[in-house]
């Protein structure tokens, strides 16, 4: 398969507000949003190094884990930090949307916090986001295996892909989903074959099955082991890759610092989510096709080092983490101009009828702006960077403060 680069590009509409404010601006509303919200546009000129790294991550793995390929290639995983407010998520959002574009790629995002700290389990995470295969939206609309076990089951009739699921499924040695695959293909009727498959989908999302059905699937008890379940979900990746419905999948897991958060969660079940995703991201280096990419927070309870130093074994695994940095003060303007130009397609469909007179006034402000930036103890990142998500907070304040001057009649650009 050739390289697909990952590009920064895809914009989306915003949801801003104060459109009678704006009006005379040119802009249907703030061109800098609320920090937080994900409007599409994306300043990355500084960490270009950074984004070089993310690209060649993405090809490796898509040239490593060919379809043609069975086993596939190690797929190696990544990890990605910085300070608060350095644009983690806004990358991850941006790498998820990218990649959703890309046919037989499925991908999936998660906050840890979302899925409730309390009762987190990889195994459960992965069950409940079950790609559904080969089509343009690859994600179910609620947790279903159905979906996918029906194009497995559809590519292992084919001609030309008979032999290549059947082989793929009898070398998964000890797997807990192989005696079920074999099963429902060699089922000649319909309408049982149809009975087999929703009952192993139950058995995969760990939904109720009686002895009897288990025992006519060939399984001999519930999936309830976190390793177990974990063994399941890979093994059906590469069945679906052996049927050419899914050639790798991304799980981008985000805020991993809240693992160490006081009170949110035990050492116990901190050290079981750990230790299952260093099995998760061991079966993608036998050459499973899951690419595992973890983020988090230097500076809220984790600490550089707390995953380096209390699971090296992890660690280890991860190879040097990227390291997202804050921008400096001669990227104060240039990001400015990326939300300008961003808002500006949106709201005049690629019309290009921006106030002149308002991005020249916002640029003057620049330097008054970095040094309210340099006496903002939550903007600075040292003495010369400045996290992007308080740059945007400034910004936006001192869109307003211009928008007003400019009074309830238009001024005319030139």
């Amino acid at each position: 398969m050739p390289a697909r680069p990952f590009r920064f590009g895809a914009r989306t509409v915003s949801d801003a507000s104060d459109s009678e404010l704006f009006a005379v601006t040119g802009f249907a509303s703030n061109p800098f949003p609320e920090p937080g919200l994900d409007t599409g546009a994306l300043y990355v000129a500084h960490m270009s190094k950074q984004v070089d790294r993310l690209n060649r991550w993405v090809n490796n793995i898509t040239n490593t884990t060919d379809l043609a390929q069975q086993p596939g290639g190690p797929v190696c995983p990544i990890a990605v930090r910085g300070s608060i407010g350095v644009g983690k998520t806004h990358l991850l959002k941006r790498l998820e949307r990218d990649l959703s574009t890309v046919r037989m790629i499925s991908i999936i995002r998660r906050n840890l916090p979302d899925e409730g700290m309390d009762r987190l389990l990889l195994a459960t995470l992965l069950l409940g986001s079950l790609p559904s295969g080969n089509e343009e939206t690859d994600l179910p609309r609620f947790p279903s295996a159905l979906p996918l076990l029906d194009r497995i089951v559809m590519a292992a009739r084919s001609v030309t892909l008979a032999r290549k699921v059947r082989d793929a499924i009898n070398s998964f040695t000890g797997s807990p989903i192989a005696s079920p695959l074999l099963r429902l293909l060699n089922e000649s009727d319909p309408a049982r074959e149809a009975e087999l498959r929703a009952w192993f989908a139950r058995w995969l999302l760990r939904g109720h099955t009686t002895p009897i059905q288990r025992s006519r699937l060939g399984l001999t008890r519930p999936l309830e082991g976190e390793g177990q379940a974990i063994r399941a979900v890979v093994d059906l990746m590469r069945a679906a890759r052996a049927a050419c419905q899914v050639q790798v999948w991304f799980i981008l897991l985000d805020q991993l610092e809240d693992l160490w958060r006081v009170g949110v969660i035990s050492p116990g079940r901190r050290a079981r989510f750990l230790t299952d995703l260093r099995s998760l991201i061991d079966l993608g280096l036998e050459g499973a096709p899951i690419a595992v990419l973890l983020a988090w927070n230097t500076e809220v309870t984790m600490g550089e080092d707390k995953l380096e130093s209390e699971y090296q074994a992890l660690w280890r695994r991860l190879g040097d983490p990227i390291d997202l940095p804050g921008l400096e003060a001669k990227d104060v303007w240039p990001f400015a101009t990326e939300y300008l130009e961003h808002a500006q397609t949106v709201s005049e469909k690629g019309v290009k009828s921006t106030n002149k007179r308002f991005r020249q006034l916002l640029e003057n402000s620049t330097e008054g702006l970095v040094k309210d930036l340099r006496q903002d103890p939550k903007a600075r990142l040292g003495p010369h960077r400045f996290a992007p998500y308080q740059v945007l907070h400034h910004w936006r304040k001192a869109a307003v403060r211009i928008a007003h001057t400019f009074g309830s009649e238009p001024i005319r650009e030139g």
